[in-house]
Parts: structure tokens; C-alpha cells; sequence
């Protein structure tokens, strides 16, 4: 019998549901921390840098679509009807849609270490999976063969049930010493969160009951405002006027000799900003969370180039393991045959700008990677008549004398001509040219390259060509 049925047993608790049953073992997941607060999986979502970058990572990892593949020679094929995509992109189970499935595995991996969940095979190939709690599952015990049992504790039936895993249960562990079971993100980060939660309850209770001003009026020696009623008219009359929209930075009129002196932030109230904000940086390095992503941008350029490049760097060094965790253990428990595989596409959160991604699919296009209708897809549009033929590109071949030739060389020499004719003659101010000149350019680049022609001087041509006033390029 484990620890938690013992107490249970041993009190006579009882649940008629799993989120009454819940509050029985919260208090039994809390560590103490240095700081003085108890810490645990649920108490640590209530720090609001924590919950962002759970919420991050859990989101962004429950987003992305994916599907089942088959490994060919050369290449791959996907396998739309296969169960485990309908079951990870279409219904996991009767109550939940794929995304909060995704969603509250990814979450319980992180914060508690391990996720559950139990398999069910319907008849027909179907399968379902029904999270199970990680704080109702013990184990696991290792049995001969290398088999892995866990007993689960139902909440419904107050019964133990034992399950296997990878036939049973699905076991998605985190980060692990002893590769059976996850160290949980509360227990690591417990004296950063702890610090967190009691720098936060600390700013709560200083503006809930601590007295603070602003300022103080400070009287000549030897002289006092006897009655408090005095004193009371005072302190209102300062208040009305100088508080309120209209009324700020007003100079009050003091009599008898009265002075007005500030009080300043104290360095004990500047520390407490400061470690606030160490507190949300450490807890962003915690979980691989990129700063900026969480709402502190102070040190939002500190990597790279910039926010993209962190970005870039949050997907390859922050996300990416955990989803290479999730495709295998799903491949492990769920995915029978030997040359099939899942696989979750990231390159949507590796997109760059509009003119970026163009450009990539210009270049990808002219060298047969892709065809119109690879990068059509790419950007989520439909296919277009024609546009699955593929490039292949051609090296310009090389005459007796050494010149290039080819079916346009006499067309773009003359086009070389013109040109340099058209640059000489055109006016110090023109305008940019238009779309159909900058095609134009283009093609011109791409003939001069196979002509063999400097590049230098073709770039210095293409930087001063711009159209005259007037003119039309087909």
C-alpha cells in the first residue's frame, strides 16, 4: 500500500470527485522553501513568471501541428488516417480536444515531472488517451524483462490500479538522474519561486497596511500644532489641493514658518524593485523561456541580433527537446509499425519576415528544392494549376574561347547595351523603379551571371539602373 492510500485509510478520507480528492494531497506535494513559504506545482502557477512560461511552452507545444510518417528509400510519405494522428490532431477522448490533451501533458511534465495517461484501444484501431494526475501515480517498479508498473490511484473507485507502461499508460518523464521518473520544475526552482512568492506577498501587505508618503511637513523648533484637529485640517487641505487630476505638482502655501520636505524611494524599497525583477529573469532561465517572452524586455537585445534571433533560440533550445520527448514516447507506446514515425513541425515558428520568407522561396524555386505549390502550402493557400512542376537547374556551358553560351546570349548582351546606354543618359533624380523594371533587373541579373559577367559589375549596373520618367519595361 502506498504513502497515500496508508493516509487515507488511516482518516477515512474519501472524494465523490477527482477535485475534491485533490485538496486532500496538496499540502502533502509542498516543500518548504528558503525563503519561509511552502512551494509546490499548483502554489508556483500563482507567481505570474511561472505561469507565463508554462503557459508558453505548454501552449506553443500544443499548437504546432504534425502527423504520422513512413520512411520510404529515399524520402517519406505521410500517413493521414493513421490513429495516432487522428488521435493527436482530431479527438484524444470524449471530453477533450487535442489541444488541451497536449496541453495539460505539457504542463505536468514540466512543473510535476512526469505526465500520464491511459491508453485505450477501441475496437477498429482507435485509440484514446485519458490523462491520469501525476500526483495519483506511484512508481515505477521495474519487472523482469525491463517492464515499468505504476499504480495508480483511482479517485471514483478509492481502488489501486496497476498499469504497465507503454501498453497501459502513456509516460512522458522530464529531465531525470535515474531515467524512471522526471525531477518536477516546483522542486528545482523552489527557493527561486519561494523568494518570488514572498517579494510579491511582501509588496501586497506593504501597500495593504504600511504607511507611506510622500512627503512631511516639518514645523520651526520649539513650535507644535497642539489640538489633532489642527493637525487633521492640515493633512486635508494638503491632500485637496494637491491630489487629483489638475492638482499635481501644485505649491502649497504653508504658514508660521512651515517646510516641506520630500521622502524618497528608500534603498531598502529600490532593493525589493530589484530583486523583483531578479526574480523573473531567473525564473525565465528556470524553465528556457527567453526573457522578453515573459514581459522583461530591459535586456530584450542581449542575444544576437534581437528578439528574432532569441526567438530562434527559444524554439532550438527551449521547445525543441521537449517535443523530440513527446514524439518519442508517443512513438514508444502508440506507434506500432516499425518504419512509421511522428513528427511535429516547427518550421511555422521559424518563419522569418514576408520579404525573408519570399525571398528563400525565390531562391528555393530557381534551384528545384521546392515547387510553387511546396511554398504555396508553406503559406497556407491552396495549390495553383501547374505549379508542382520542379526546376532543374542548368550550369551555362562554356564555348572553345571560353565564353558562355546559351539559347539568349546574343538577346542579353544587347540587353547589357541597352542598359548601360539607358544609365548614362538618365537624369540625377528618377524615381524607384516600378515592379515590372524590377523583374526586368532580375532576369537581367540572372542572364548577366550565366555570361559570365564580374559580379561587381553587375551589382554597381543594377544599384544605378532606375527607369526615366515615363517609360514602360515589359
Amino acid at each position: 500500500m502506498g504513502l497515500r492510500s496508508w493516509v487515507r485509510s488511516a482518516f477515512g478520507l474519501k472524494a465523490a470527485d477527482p477535485a475534491l480528492d485533490e485538496r486532500y494531497w496538496a499540502p502533502i506535494g509542498e516543500t518548504l522553501s528558503a525563503a519561509g513559504v511552502r512551494v509546490s506545482a499548483d502554489s508556483a502557477m500563482r507567481v505570474s513568471a511561472v505561469y507565463r512560461c508554462v503557459s508558453i511552452l505548454a501552449n506553443t507545444a500544443a499548437l504546432l501541428p504534425g502527423g504520422v510518417y513512413r520512411r520510404l528509400e529515399r524520402g517519406r510519405r505521410e500517413i493521414p488516417d493513421h490513429p495516432v494522428r487522428r488521435m493527436l490532431w482530431k479527438r484524444p477522448n470524449p471530453y477533450q480536444i487535442p489541444f488541451e490533451t497536449k496541453r495539460v501533458l505539457m504542463a505536468w511534465a514540466m512543473m510535476r515531472g512526469a505526465a500520464f495517461a491511459r491508453i485505450y484501444r477501441r475496437p477498429g484501431g482507435d485509440i484514446e488517451l485519458w490523462p491520469l494526475h501525476p500526483d495519483r501515480v506511484e512508481g515505477p517498479e521495474l519487472l523482469d524483462g525491463g517492464a515499468r508498473r505504476y499504480i495508480y490511484q483511482n479517485p471514483e473507485t478509492q481502488r489501486e490500479e496497476r498499469y504497465l507502461a507503454d501498453r497501459d499508460i502513456l509516460v512522458i518523464n522530464g529531465l531525470s538522474f535515474d531515467g524512471l521518473r522526471g525531477l518536477a520544475m516546483a522542486d528545482l526552482a523552489r527557493d527561486t519561486v519561494g523568494l518570488a512568492t514572498v517579494t510579491e506577498q511582501y509588496g501586497a501587505q506593504l501597500f495593504a497596511r504600511a504607511a507611506r508618503f510622500s512627503g512631511a511637513v516639518q514645523l520651526p523648533a520649539g513650535k507644535t500644532i497642539a489640538s489633532r484637529e489642527a493637525r487633521k485640517a492640515l493633512a486635508e487641505s494638503l491632500r485637496t489641493e494637491g491630489a487629483g487630476p489638475g492638482k499635481w505638482h501644485g505649491v502649497p502655501v504653508l504658514e508660521d514658518g512651515m517646510e516641506w520636505q520630500n521622502i524618497s524611494m528608500s534603498n531598502d524599497d529600490a532593493e525589493f524593485l530589484e530583486t523583483r525583477k531578479f526574480s523573473v529573469a531567473e525564473i525565465a532561465r528556470w524553465f528556457g523561456v527567453p526573457p522578453h517572452m515573459i514581459g522583461d524586455v530591459e535586456r530584450s537585445t542581449s542575444w544576437g541580433t534581437g528578439i528574432e534571433a532569441q526567438t530562434i533560440g527559444f524554439v532550438a533550445y527551449g521547445l525543441l527537446p521537449w517535443l523530440t520527448l513527446f514524439e518519442q514516447a508517443f512513438e514508444s507506446a502508440l506507434i506500432v509499425e516499425p518504419d512509421a514515425y511522428l513528427r511535429i513541425n516547427v518550421k511555422g515558428l521559424l518563419r522569418g519576415d514576408t520579404a525573408a520568407r519570399f525571398e528563400v522561396y525565390d531562391i528555393a524555386i530557381r534551384n528545384g528544392i521546392y515547387s510553387p505549390n511546396d511554398c504555396r502550402e508553406f503559406e497556407d493557400d491552396n495549390p495553383r494549376e501547374g505549379g508542382d512542376v520542379y526546376v532543374t537547374p542548368t550550369a551555362p556551358q562554356q564555348s572553345a574561347g571560353g565564353q558562355a553560351e546559351g539559347p539568349d546570349a546574343g538577346a542579353l548582351e544587347q540587353r547589357l547595351a541597352a542598359l548601360e546606354a539607358q544609365i548614362a543618359s538618365r537624369g540625377p533624380q528618377e524615381p524607384a523603379p516600378d515592379e515590372a523594371h524590377a523583374r526586368a533587373l532580375w532576369r537581367f541579373r540572372e542572364g548577366a551571371a550565366a555570361l559570365g559577367v564580374p559580379k561587381d559589375a553587375v551589382r554597381k549596373l543594377l544599384a544605378n539602373a532606375k527607369p526615366k520618367k515615363g517609360e514602360q519595361h515589359a
